[in-house]
């Protein structure tokens, strides 16, 4: 194209080859010796951290080491050198009900059979669904003298 270009206007020669008045004046990056370093020094801070560290962590070492640099230059390294870090997983934390829950005291000492009548109860609580996609729910609960059998 550039060849052909005292001839042509840009436009029309990036219309014959269907691309873009953009793709006509970009040059390729060559890397340069810095570029090259600063490389080795994110790939080695990137590894010795256990490829934990992500581009603010690696900016905040090279700063330490006194070389300046911005995320944005260090995201693009890292990209190109197909860098990722392993984020950690996220942990879950159950919301706090309160006071802990104390059980009750265990009185029948698994006996089942006692000798009194209206001494011991026992009971339970369940839903049951009363449709398929569980919208109405509905709730059970029964109480069971031990003594009646």
């Amino acid at each position: 194209m550039k060849i052909m270009y005292p001839n042509f206007t840009v436009t029309e020669l990036c219309h014959i080859f269907e691309v873009s008045s953009s793709s006509f004046y970009y040059e390729t990056k060559i890397p340069t010796v810095e570029n090259e370093r600063l490389c080795g020094k994110i790939k080695r801070i990137f590894y010795t951290s256990d490829q934990t560290y992500g581009k603010r962590r690696i900016q905040a070492e090279l700063k330490g080491l006194g070389c300046q640099i911005g995320t944005y230059k260090i995201s693009n390294i890292m990209k190109l050198n197909q860098l990722v870090a392993i984020s950690p997983t996220k942990k879950y934390y159950y919301p706090s009900s309160g006071n802990e829950h104390r059980y009750a005291p265990n009185l029948l000492k698994r006996q089942f059979s006692p000798q009194q009548h209206n001494h011991y109860y026992v009971g339970d609580i369940t839903y049951i669904a009363k449709r398929l996609n569980f919208d109405d729910i509905i709730y059970m609960s029964y109480s069971i003298d031990l003594d009646v059998q």
